[in-house]
């Protein structure tokens, strides 16, 4: 069911509230926004609403990829009427408590089964290397080792073949199941986790269940 237009604009205008009631002057919408979305942000930035400085992501899809062209060319990546593009966000995995984080080992009582990818290496190389391309952040959704993997060895051959990519900082959304060998990789190219701790907290008893002693 497609959204309407006005119950987004409610949702962002009551967050916004929210947001510059505890203080902070500058929001960054780490959702993913797909071309709907940025549609309506667009406006309700063009009408004057926004207060606070609004940062969005973009969702890369491969059946539309003029997106990312279009939203550039709207409104490029400083400020216009309080909203900006700031980078991409991908989603490379699902969640270790719905047992859908992508792992480099099995999920308990599984002999095989380790979750799985949401994209394909192909499409993630190409998102990959057009965000470079463009001078733009990529922030991407690991939950599980595996998925870490995929970001980390993607973003490494990118480099290497476009020369550069480190100074964009890329960052490692949840890194819940991240290696310490990972970490150390990420070091050498700018990449930087952002660990879900809230997640252990809601979360802790099912992990144990799914992941077991690891």
């Amino acid at each position: 069911k497609e959204v309407a237009f006005e119950d987004i604009r409610q949702a962002v205008l009551l967050a916004q509230e929210l947001y510059i009631k505890n203080g902070f002057g500058t929001i960054q919408d780490g959702s993913g926004s797909d071309r709907l979305y940025f549609e309506a942000m667009a406006k309700i930035a063009d009408e004057g609403c926004l207060k606070a400085d609004v940062a969005i992501y973009l969702t890369p899809k491969p059946e539309d990829s003029s997106f990312w062209k279009d939203a550039l060319a709207r409104f490029g990546k400083t400020y216009h009427s309080h909203l900006k593009v700031c980078g991409i966000k991908m989603f490379l995995d699902g969640s270790p408590q719905a047992r859908t984080a992508w792992l480099l080992e099995p999920y308990a009582g599984e002999s095989t089964y380790r979750g799985y990818p949401t994209l394909t290496e192909e499409d993630t190389s190409l998102f990959v290397e057009n965000a470079i391309d463009s001078g733009m952040q990529t922030i991407a959704h690991c939950n599980g080792s595996a998925a870490s993997e995929q970001f980390l060895r993607v973003w490494e051959k990118a480099c290497v073949k476009k020369g550069t990519g480190a100074h964009l900082r890329p960052i490692m959304i949840h890194a819940q199941t991240v290696t310490y060998d990972q970490l150390e990789r990420m070091a050498k190219i700018g990449m930087v986790p952002s660990f879900f701790i809230g997640h252990c907290y809601f979360w802790g008893d099912v992990h144990l269940k799914n992941l077991g002693e690891r």
